[in-house]
């Protein structure tokens, strides 16, 4: 059984259950639940470079959630979810960036005090998803086959749907895409708490970042 540690909330570890779920993998989760609890395990990580996501797979201490979903693909015998062929992984790494910058901008917006959730989602939101949608374009999944950047861009429209329920309408491909994503039997078992659209910066905060899973 590996041993899945991060503090108690979404952030940049939750993709990783998913993939985690998808795979079969059989796992515990580890909350770190204050700083100082999280400094006096860090020191006694098996790892020189100890950081929060990290998993523990007998004497492997894997540290980076994206060495942990290149490590969970290779340990499961599932190295497809990596890219079939060198076009694919190439796709794969090519859109991860994309994906990359919608999280950050999510990240990013969850963290302004003054944020103007209708600019944000129209000026910054929107035009990530726009580049995201003319890729996806009918394809199943964001490279053809489901692959670990699928994970991580479900995670994100999740967070945005906590956000704004009518966060993809202007998508519906990226629409459909979620839905087809969160119907999968693997995935649907860690369904989200929904909460009522936030109005505060507190609320898109709390969506963003610690919305949990069941």
């Amino acid at each position: 059984v590996m041993t899945y540690a991060y503090w108690p909330l979404r952030g940049r570890g939750e993709h990783l259950k998913l993939q985690m779920e998808y795979l079969g993998v059989p796992y515990i989760v580890k909350d770190y639940n204050s700083p100082d609890e999280w400094q006096a395990d860090k020191a006694r990580l098996d790892n020189p470079m100890p950081n929060l996501p990290y998993l523990i797979d007998g004497d492997r201490v894997i540290c980076d959630s994206d060495a942990i979903a290149v490590y969970l693909c290779y340990r499961m015998k599932n190295s497809e979810l990596l890219g079939r062929g060198t076009d694919q992984m190439v796709a794969v790494r090519m859109v991860k960036g994309v994906v990359d910058d919608l999280f950050n901008a999510v990240i990013r917006g969850a963290g302004d005090k003054n944020l103007r959730i209708d600019d944000w989602m129209q000026n910054t939101i929107g035009p990530i998803l726009s580049k995201l949608s003319t890729w996806l374009d009918v394809k199943e999944f964001l490279c053809g086959d489901i692959t670990i950047v699928d994970f991580k861009f479900a995670e994100i429209l999740q967070s945005l749907l906590a956000i704004r329920s009518d966060s993809l309408s202007r998508f519906p491909n990226i629409r459909d895409y979620s839905r087809r994503f969160e119907s999968m039997p693997a995935i649907s078992r860690l369904s989200l708490i929904h909460i009522s659209e936030p109005t505060r910066l507190l609320s898109i905060s709390y969506a963003v970042f610690c919305l949990k899973k069941k």
